[in-house]
C-alpha cells in the first residue's frame, strides 16, 4: 500500500492487506489512522513526514517493523494509545498527545532521539 498524502483511517485490521506486503508514505504529508485496529505484521517505510495517530478510544497496535528514511515519523496519541511491536530504525521519532505510545521492539537503529 502506497500512501503518498492525506488521511488513510483502517476499517479494519487487515485494510493494508495480508501482512506479507509493506505500508509506504512517500511526497507530501501523510496520515495513517489506526482507528483502534491492531495490525499485526505489516512492516512500514516513511519515507515523507507521516504521522500515525489512532482517533479510537480503544488501543491500537502495529506489529511489524517500521523503517525511517529521510522524514521524522509522528505518533499522535491525543485521542487513543498506540503500542508498536516492531523495530523502528531510520530517523528521528516524534511523540505527541497525552496517550500512551507503548514501544517494545529493537529501537536502536534510530539516527535521532526521541
Amino acid at each position: 500500500m502506497l500512501l503518498q498524502s492525506g488521511t488513510l483511517k483502517l476499517g479494519s485490521a487487515s485494510a493494508l492487506g495480508s501482512g506479507s506486503g509493506q505500508f509506504r508514505t512517500t511526497l507530501g504529508a501523510a496520515v495513517l489512522d489506526l482507528n483502534g485496529q491492531s495490525v499485526a505484521s505489516e512492516n512500514a517505510l516513511i519515507e515523507a513526514a507521516t504521522t500515525i495517530t489512532n482517533s479510537s478510544a480503544t488501543a491500537a497496535s502495529w506489529g511489524g517493523a517500521i523503517g525511517i528514511s529521510g522524514a521524522n515519523l509522528t505518533f499522535s496519541t491525543a485521542a487513543g494509545d498506540i503500542a508498536v511491536g516492531g523495530a523502528i530504525s531510520g530517523g528521528g521519532v516524534i511523540k505527541m498527545g497525552s496517550g500512551t505510545l507503548a514501544v517494545s521492539g529493537d529501537n536502536s537503529g534510530l539516527t535521532s532521539a526521541w
